[in-house]
């Protein structure tokens, strides 16, 4: 039991400073926005980077694991879609959303860290290849059911290079990729980048963890 509760305390406690923290401070939830932008653009990309560029090569090309992995993730969609489309009647576009909050899973603000923390330096090569499949395969899925559900207006053409788009240069794909290249191409990084690193990798799980906690307390579930 002291082993769990030491395991889950920095986590949800640093949730519960954020959540104190913007209730007795009273900020608006704009002030928010910066953190977000550090922890999306620079913290993570930077801990996915280093996860990935620091890892053989070898260990990076488990095509095995990422089938299993995007096969079990999307069985859990079809699953929740095929009871929402087909039990429940629900529409193509309440389906969509009903299915990715089943199986999409925090693989960004608290799985990483968690991982790691929980299973050590053996996790960090199934996290960054689950962080970066899993996004890439779920920012091509949400956009082409929605806009399939009629709440897109965009020529077929152009919702194509959109998502295109996004997946290209989503900063999670971005860094992982630029990983990849370096394990691949075996670059010995500068030590002031690796330390520059470091220290963003560093601030991503207590700076995503904070943000949640805000979160929370800013837009309750109750107002939506």
């Amino acid at each position: 039991m002291a082993d769990i509760v030491s395991l889950l305390l920095p986590f949800f406690g640093l949730i519960l400073i954020g959540y104190i923290a913007a209730k007795a401070t009273k900020q608006p939830a704009e002030a928010l926005g910066w953190l977000n932008i550090f922890i999306i653009y620079a913290a993570l990309p930077a801990l996915f980077f280093k996860l990935v560029s620091r890892t053989p090569i070898e260990e990076l090309t488990r095509v095995d694991f990422i089938v299993t992995d995007i096969a079990a993730t999307y069985a859990v969609f079809i699953l929740l879609f095929a009871i929402g489309r087909i039990w429940r009647g629900n529409s193509l576009a309440d389906c969509t959303i009903q299915s990715f909050a089943g199986a999409y899973g925090n693989i960004g603000y608290m799985g990483p860290g968690l991982a790691l923390l929980a299973l050590g330096e053996g996790a960090a090569v199934p996290v960054a290849l689950i962080i970066c499949f899993e996004n890439a395969l779920h920012f091509i899925v949400a956009p082409a059911l929605m806009a399939a559900a009629g709440d897109d207006k965009r020529s077929a053409g152009q919702l194509t290079a959109d998502i295109v788009r996004k997946v290209a240069l989503h900063p999670f794909i971005l860094s992982t990729a630029a990983g990849f290249a370096v394990a691949a191409l075996h670059i010995d990084q500068p030590l002031a980048f690796q330390r520059l690193g470091d220290y963003l990798a560093q601030a991503a799980a207590p700076c995503a963890l904070f943000a949640m906690g805000v979160t929370l307390a800013l837009r309750p579930l109750k107002r939506i």
